[in-house]
């Protein structure tokens, strides 16, 4: 028998106070510094180990099991980085590619990573900051110092998680602008459009040109949002000491690649763009007395600008990350990122504070007369041509809260679905396109008006008048979907419905008074195309119906059919008849005509 032993006693061991304790990276594994029993391992250079751990046994060493010698030391395949950056023990493997995509709202902003693995796409957002303008004396204007903090705020935050990025781009809200000085200092102020000097210079330009004659030059009728009526009011110093105009996304694309240029959709947006030249408009810029150097190069989306600005590079930890230029229109990102079937015939719903409803033209766009100013032209990625129109939004149900609140009567969403749904059915219908609503202020009082004087029932309880609401909604969309199909020459089969709020009965409303399939998108439709686009760039994905079909794999979608009920089109006819309209009559397009009218 062995005999065992005897345990060494405590004065026998030596003071660890006496011998300073290697230091040992708080980064580093038990495979570089030992193993967790011994730490015996690797070895001092000339002496052998005591006890081999096991993972140099697997994965090689410089004296292995055998007794061998001449085999160098390597590392487990899985943290071998290969040539390429990838982790994988075979380099045949294809990593993960990430990506970065900056969002800015016109009430929140975000900085998200996506990842590209194994033919999926996720999102992770590292970054989400509010976004409002500020008020400063009468002016409106935008926080860009403190945006552009928040941007690289959340970069740092990306560029924590010590994963290589491939690239990263902006995109947002259009029409607003910056003016930057020749050294690239930005000059302030920045204003909002729906600053009141947006509106005075709206009356100077309509004033020279009709709505008409906007769309023909320009693509676009008339919206609040054009940079065109905001420059009609600019100080003419600022423009004279400004060497550059860049709208907001692109803005911010050149604070992060030092490159002015501008992305084909916000140069549409501008109003200053001729579509039908693809360059800048002579004829509005001269009569505005605008600088030519003050337009920067035109670039098509999916086209890279430069790398990261080695400073920011540096704090932000993304070295070799390339500045894209996406969609940097937030309609066309959003436009971007829909899992749309190939050859199929469909129009997207972007429901927010205001609405947004579009359609891919394959075909040249023809206004009705009487609605030119309410149909715009819009550029897409890899050539595509989108037609788009306004309507207003949830900031209608917003306004309605708002008095409710006012009256100590504050009611969430769920309590007003719930009232909503169990409210008399289509009892009355109103016509939001009436001019009456297209200022904010009083809506629950402007809609008990239209039904006085239309001689329907008054809603007056927040259940019927929130039912009232959503029906008048779905109807005004309807209507303005009549519009694009009458314009394009197009039969819809299918409808995308963007929306931040999951509001299912407003979505059922919808495809109620449409009568086609609703397919209620992912909400990040806009930051999915961003990604999207920046994947074509870079030739990791190859065109945009292997896009498309990447983001249907990645993501679920809910589809709302229709019921097949003849009251909703009986009362959309009755809304018809009170509000004095007809019924848009779809036109036959001829393809000889040429793009646009």
């Amino acid at each position: 028998m062995q005999r065992r032993r005897a345990r060494p006693r405590a004065s026998d061991q030596p003071d660890p106070r006496s011998a300073p304790a290697a230091p040992t990276h708080p980064a580093r594994r038990w495979w570089q510094t030992g193993h967790p029993r011994t730490r015996a391992w690797p070895p001092p250079p000339g002496r052998r180990a005591e006890r081999l751990p096991k993972c140099a046994r697997l994965f090689g060493s410089g004296t292995p099991a055998g007794g061998r010698r001449g085999r160098r030391a390597t590392t487990p395949p899985v943290f071998r980085a290969s040539r390429s950056g990838t982790t994988s023990a075979n380099a045949g493997v294809s990593m993960n590619r990430h990506f970065i995509a900056c969002e800015l709202g016109e009430t929140a902003g975000r900085v998200v990573l996506g990842t590209l693995q194994r033919d999926q796409l996720s999102l992770s957002e590292v970054r989400r900051f509010a976004n409002a303008p500020v008020r400063d004396k009468d002016a409106l204007l935008w926080d860009v110092a403190r945006l552009y903090q928040e941007l690289l705020t959340g970069l740092s935050e990306a560029g924590a998680l010590e994963e290589t990025v491939d690239s990263l781009s902006t995109c947002g809200w259009p029409g607003d602008y910056a003016l930057f000085e020749a050294d690239g200092t930005l000059l302030p102020p920045v204003f909002h459009h729906a600053d009141a000097r947006t509106a005075q210079g709206r009356e100077q330009v309509l004033a020279r040109w009709s709505a008409a004659e906007l769309f023909a030059e320009t693509g676009l009728g008339d919206t609040p949002r054009s940079t065109l009526y905001q420059l009609a009011a600019e100080n003419a110093r600022r423009l004279k000491r400004a060497d550059h105009l860049l709208p907001l996304p692109d803005g911010f694309n050149f604070l992060l690649s030092g490159v002015p240029c501008v992305e084909h959709s916000t140069a549409g947006a501008t109003q200053l763009y001729s579509p039908a030249t693809g360059t800048w408009s002579r004829r509005l810029p001269l009569a505005l007395w605008l600088p030519p150097k003050l337009l920067p190069p035109v670039i098509r989306a999916g086209t890279r600008i430069k790398a990261l600005r080695p400073e920011l590079a540096s704090v932000t930890k993304l070295e070799g990350a390339q500045v894209v230029a996406t969609c940097a229109h937030d309609l066309a990102a959003t436009l971007a990122g829909l899992p749309a079937e190939e050859n199929e015939v469909w129009a997207c719903l972007r429901l927010g504070a205001t609405a947004s409803l579009a359609t891919e033209l394959t075909g040249p766009l023809v206004p009705p007369p009487d609605d030119a100013a309410a149909l715009h032209r819009l550029s897409g990625c890899h050539g595509t041509v989108f037609a788009w129109t306004e309507a207003p939004g949830t900031r209608l149900l917003e306004e309605c809260r708002a008095h409710w609140a006012r009256a100590d009567y504050a009611l969430d969403d769920s309590v007003l679905n719930y009232l909503a749904s169990t409210a008399e059915p289509l009892e009355s219908v109103i016509h939001l396109a009436d001019e009456r609503f297209a200022t904010p202020g009083e809506l629950v009082a402007k809609m008990q008006a239209w039904c006085r004087e239309t001689g329907q029932p008054v809603p007056r309880k927040p259940g019927s008048v929130t039912r009232c609401l959503f029906e008048s909604l779905a109807f005004l969309y309807r209507r303005r979907l009549d519009q694009l199909a009458q314009a394009t020459g197009r039969e819809f089969s299918r409808i995308y419905l963007v929306s931040d709020a999951a509001n299912s009965l407003l979505h059922h409303f919808i495809a109620n008074a449409l009568q086609r399939p609703v397919v209620v998108a992912p909400s990040q439709s806009a930051v999915i195309g961003n990604l999207v686009v920046q994947m074509l760039a870079l030739g990791r994905v190859k065109s945009m119906p292997e896009a498309r079909a990447l983001v249907r794999r990645s993501f679920k979608t809910v589809t709302v059919h229709p019921h097949p009920a003849p009251i909703w089109s009986a009362a959309y006819d009755r809304l018809l008849e009170l509000a004095g309209v007809r019924a848009p009559v779809p036109v036959t397009v001829p393809e000889t005509e040429p793009e646009l009218v």
